[in-house]
């Protein structure tokens, strides 16, 4: 009887040590060692390093705060809006777990698109909203955007930076990303007259949207007949609206709103 007592504690004591052996081995193979990012779209070894290794306003590193963590219980929504809150201007598209003991931050860098001017400063920001940098003189080399903002320091809060978003997204799918955007476009106007937007192009002519609703079909539209004549597009307006034939009008409806 007690022989078979002591087998059955040997037994359960075995069990025990193994398990304990499985989750201590098991812990030192998956914690994670190395932190790494990559950018999809810019070779910019800087941002690289900084979103590893820098340290905001006295937080830790990314690195420091992931290393020694297991990789199972790695929190990818968290660490995705921790990094984004850190680093203005871009988008992680995922978290990549590379086992047994490596991280992966994987992002795309936004388009530093737009500026807007308040107060005499003129605020630069992509499409997530974030400022990037802050301007003391107008630079042409940016979309210029007209709608009113408060606090424009804490980044464009507004509905309107969802349409604004919305245009630039059909136009970078028609080819027109980056560079080229910036290129073609001189401003977009919110804020002239309500729900309509006007979107100056720097060979001259305006477009002028009626109503935000069905963005896409009305910017494809307006950029059909942009491209379909080159003598429409240095002068007079684009017309695209709800339920109307969209047009051409050779006269500045813009100046005329103003």
């Amino acid at each position: 009887m007690l022989c078979m007592r002591n087998k059955r504690l040997i037994i359960i004591f075995s069990i025990f040590l193994s398990l304990t052996l499985i989750v201590a081995i098991g812990s030192a193979v998956f914690s994670i060692r190395r932190v790494d990012a990559y950018c999809y779209n810019v070779d910019d070894p800087e941002q690289l390093d900084r979103i590893v290794n820098g340290k905001y306003d006295g937080k830790k590193s990314v690195k420091d705060l992931l290393v020694g963590k297991s990789i199972f219980a790695l929190d990818e929504s968290e660490l995705i809006s921790e990094v984004e809150a850190r680093e203005a201007g871009i988008k992680v598209i995922n978290i990549e777990r590379l086992f047994p003991s490596r991280v992966s931050i994987n992002y795309i860098k936004l388009h530093e698109y737009f500026e807007l001017e308040q107060g005499g400063k003129y605020y630069i920001f992509g499409k997530d909203g974030k400022i990037t940098d802050t301007l003391f003189e107008y630079d042409p080399g940016y979309i210029r955007i007209i709608m009113e903002i408060s606090e424009p320091e804490d980044g464009i809060n507004s509905e309107r930076l969802s349409y604004l978003v919305e245009i630039i997204d059909i136009i970078e799918r028609m080819g027109y990303e980056g560079s080229k955007a910036s290129g073609i476009i001189e401003f977009i106007d919110f804020d002239i007259k309500p729900d309509y937007i006007y979107i100056k192009m720097r060979s001259g002519v305006f477009i002028e949207v009626h109503g935000y609703n069905e963005l896409e079909e009305k910017v494809h539209s307006a950029f059909s007949i942009y491209d379909s004549d080159a003598s429409l597009r240095l002068k007079g307006t684009i017309i695209v609206g709800d339920g109307e034939s969209d047009t051409y009008s050779p006269y500045n409806r813009y100046e005329e709103v103003k």
